[in-house]
């Protein structure tokens, strides 16, 4: 009776209205995850199934409305993706499983190329086991591309048609991000102190910034920069920054108490998410945790709000209407949603998506 009595209060909960410029692009589902935003196709990618059957791929066209449903058989899919800018291929983070072990971990790591729409298997390439750190669709690469550690430094590849790819000297990385222009940045934090490394991918190059006890690549910023946060020890806060790969500029673009988790760059503004050490922490998960949005608009104006408690991640936006896409990662809410980046809206969407 009371399974009953929840299932109909969830049905209830996921039937009611979303508020005006917030929009769901993925169904109520507790299995999602990998998601990745490609602008230029205007098309999600994400992975649907509990282990061992995560095996699906979804290929989501915001523009068309429809779902392309396919299941990679031998697989399990994740944590990261990357669609190509046409929306043709998929490259896969996943774990090759034995036939007569599919409740037996993975047996190999390999970076999976699919067709988008068949989920037909393009190419396989081993990886270490957790050496991925970057999947992306940078213009460069004309496909998908991938970073990953490898015993003799960070490897790399672009994927399709005229493959490339090369070895970087460098030390293991944590976390990193493939930009338009072809450096690959990444976040060292088995240095100390801790640093922001980035990497000429035409000729080696290398170029680090150097950070206090923190610091990680969140993502592209404006005009071929990536945007990323660190600790600044003089001030006792967090700041996020515009570093220039090329020139080696480091533009400081907020400041914040709390560690910023995520942020993105559109036309309009910037907007991050950093944990509110103003409120108390009393949810009894390691991952939910009071957050606080952070906005700086086109015009200079800066305001912010509570966020939704869950641990999330920007995508990108829509180049089409401007909405912001935001990934919830963690267990209990995962989704993406599109968001206008208005404060009524985006004050709406923690409600949405359910504290």
């Amino acid at each position: 009776m009371r399974r009953a009595f929840a299932a109909l209060l969830l049905l209830a909960a996921c039937s009611k209205p979303l508020p005006p410029g917030v929009e769901r692009l993925t169904p109520a589902r507790s299995d999602l995850q990998s998601y990745f935003w490609s602008a230029s196709a205007r098309k999600l990618v994400y992975v649907e199934g509990r282990f061992p059957d995560r095996t699906y791929l979804v290929v989501a066209d915001r523009a068309a409305g429809r779902r392309e449903r396919s299941r990679l058989k031998g697989f399990v899919l994740g944590p990261s993706a990357a669609l190509s800018r046409d929306g043709a291929r998929v490259l896969l983070d996943a774990g090759k499983i034995g036939p007569y072990a599919s409740r037996q971990p993975p047996v190999e790591r390999v970076l999976l190329e699919a067709d988008a729409a068949t989920g037909r298997v393009l190419s396989e390439t081993p990886v270490p086991p957790g050496g991925t750190i970057a999947l992306g669709d940078p213009a460069w690469a004309h496909g998908p591309a991938a970073a990953w550690n490898e015993k003799s430094g960070l490897a790399w590849k672009v994927f399709g048609g005229a493959e490339t790819g090369g070895i970087l000297r460098g030390p293991a990385a944590v976390s990193g991000v493939l930009l338009d222009e072809p450096f690959l940045v990444v976040a060292d934090k088995s240095s100390r102190p801790p640093r922001l490394a980035a990497y000429d991918l035409r000729n080696g190059a290398a170029r680090d910034w150097r950070a206090a006890l923190s610091v990680a690549a969140l993502g592209p910023g404006p005009d071929g920069t990536v945007l990323a946060a660190r600790w600044m020890s003089e001030s006792a806060r967090f700041v996020l920054e515009a570093c220039d790969p090329a020139g080696g500029r480091r533009v400081p673009l907020l400041e914040a108490e709390g560690e910023i988790e995520a942020a993105v760059q559109t036309g309009r503004g910037l907007y991050a998410v950093a944990k509110d050490t103003t409120r108390r922490n009393s949810a009894g998960k390691d991952f939910l945790a009071p957050r606080v949005l952070l906005a700086v608009e086109k015009d200079g104006r800066r305001w912010s709000q509570p966020w939704t408690s869950h641990r999330g991640a920007f995508l990108g936006s829509d180049p089409s209407d401007g909405r912001l896409i935001f990934g919830v990662t963690d267990r209990d809410r995962p989704g993406v949603w599109a968001v206008e980046p208005t404060p009524a809206a985006l004050g709406a969407v923690a409600g949405a998506i359910g504290e």
